[in-house]
């Protein structure tokens, strides 16, 4: 049986796939959060028009899966 990779609440420092219901799927270092919002750097994969870019989501609108750096 295989484990499916559960989302969870993102920490600063970590790096994610973050799935988002608007601005699609990427990959970012969290470097500040609060009760609403994670603000991070986009590092590329799917939203690479983004990579380098800073980036503020709200938390609730996105799912962010843990990664390896």
């Amino acid at each position: 049986m295989s484990e499916k990779i559960k989302d969870e609440a993102p920490q600063i420092g970590g790096v994610y796939r973050v799935v988002h219901v608007r601005k699609g799927t990427f990959r970012m270092r969290v470097y500040l959060i609060n009760d609403e919002w994670a603000t991070g750097v986009v590092l590329g994969d799917g939203g690479a028009e983004l990579k380098g870019e800073e980036i503020s989501i709200r938390i609730s609108f996105a799912k962010f899966f843990p990664m390896e750096e």
